[in-house]
C-alpha cells in the first residue's frame, strides 16, 4: 500500500486487525490518517495507534480504545460517549467540543489537550492526567475525577456540579466562575488556584488544604471547610451564609469582608 489511502482504505485496514493497522503506521510514520466522520461505534480496537490522525466528527461510541494512542490527534466534535479509554494517551490532542459522556478514562493521559466545551458528564477520570489541559467551558457534571492530576489545567467557566474530586492534585488551576456546587473536594490540596466568582454552594471541602487561593466573589453558601487549612486565602466579597468553618485553621493573611463573617463558627481554629 502507498501513503495515499482513502478513509475507506483505513477503515478496511482497521477491520483487518489492530496489529495490521499499527504495523502499517510504523512503516509509514509520515502518512496522514484521515478518519474524519468515520463511524466505528462499538469497535474493539484497544491499543490502536491513532496519534496525529484526523478524527473530526468521528463516531467511536462504546468502542474499546483501552491503551490507544491519540497524541496530537484532531478530534474536534468527535463522539466517544461510553467508550473505554482506560490508559489511553491523548497528549496535546485537539478535542474541542468532543463528547465523552460516561466514557471510562481511568488512568488516561490528556496532558495539554485542548478540551474546550467538551461534554464529559458522568465520565470516569480516576487517576487521569490532565496537567495543562484546557477545559474552558467543559461540562464535568457528576464526573468522577478522584486522584486525578489537574495541575495548571484551565477550567474557567467549566461545570463540575456534583463532581468527585477527592484526592486530586490541583495546583495553579484556573477555575474562574466555574460551577462546582455540591462538588466533593474532601482532602484536596488547592495551591495557587483561582476560584474567583466560582459557585461552590454546598461543596464539601472538609480537611482540604488551601494556600494562596482566590475566592473573591465566590458563592460558598452552605459549603463545608470543616477542619480545612487556610493560608493566604482571599474570601473577600464572597457569599458565606451557612458556610461551615468549624475547626478550620486560618492564618493572618486569610481575608474576609464583613458582614456575616462574625457569625461563622470557627471552633478554635480562627486566630
Amino acid at each position: 500500500m502507498t501513503d495515499e489511502l482513502t478513509t475507506d482504505d483505513f477503515v478496511a485496514m482497521i477491520a483487518a486487525g489492530v496489529d495490521t493497522f499499527n504495523a502499517w503506521r510504523e512503516a509509514h510514520s509520515g502518512a496522514a490518517v484521515d478518519l474524519r466522520g468515520v463511524d466505528l461505534t462499538g469497535a474493539s480496537i484497544a491499543r490502536i495507534n491513532l496519534s496525529h490522525a484526523m478524527l473530526t466528527k468521528a463516531v467511536l461510541r462504546d468502542a474499546d480504545l483501552s491503551g490507544a494512542l491519540f497524541d496530537g490527534a484532531s478530534m474536534e466534535d468527535a463522539d466517544l460517549s461510553g467508550a473505554r479509554l482506560v490508559g489511553a494517551s491523548m497528549v496535546s490532542a485537539h478535542m474541542v467540543g468532543v463528547h465523552l459522556v460516561s466514557a471510562n478514562l481511568g488512568g488516561a493521559s490528556l496532558r495539554n489537550a485542548a478540551l474546550h466545551l467538551a461534554d464529559m458528564r458522568h465520565a470516569y477520570l480516576v487517576g487521569a492526567h490532565l496537567e495543562g489541559a484546557v477545559l474552558s467551558g467543559a461540562s464535568l457534571n457528576l464526573a468522577n475525577v478522584a486522584h486525578a492530576q489537574l495541575d495548571q489545567a484551565q477550567l474557567n467557566h467549566a461545570t463540575l456540579a456534583h463532581a468527585n474530586l477527592w484526592g486530586s492534585s490541583m495546583s495553579y488551576v484556573s477555575l474562574e466562575e466555574a460551577d462546582m456546587h455540591q462538588a466533593t473536594m474532601v482532602g484536596v490540596r488547592l495551591h495557587g488556584v483561582n476560584l474567583s466568582g466560582a459557585d461552590l454552594r454546598d461543596a464539601d471541602l472538609q480537611e482540604a488544604s488551601l494556600g494562596q487561593v482566590n475566592l473573591r466573589r465566590a458563592d460558598i453558601r452552605g459549603a463545608s471547610f470543616a477542619g480545612a487549612s487556610l493560608e493566604q486565602v482571599d474570601f473577600q466579597l464572597a457569599h458565606t451564609d451557612g458556610a461551615d468553618f468549624g475547626g478550620a485553621q486560618s492564618d493572618a493573611d486569610t481575608r474576609f469582608e464583613p458582614p456575616g463573617i462574625d457569625e461563622i463558627d470557627w471552633g478554635t481554629g480562627r486566630p
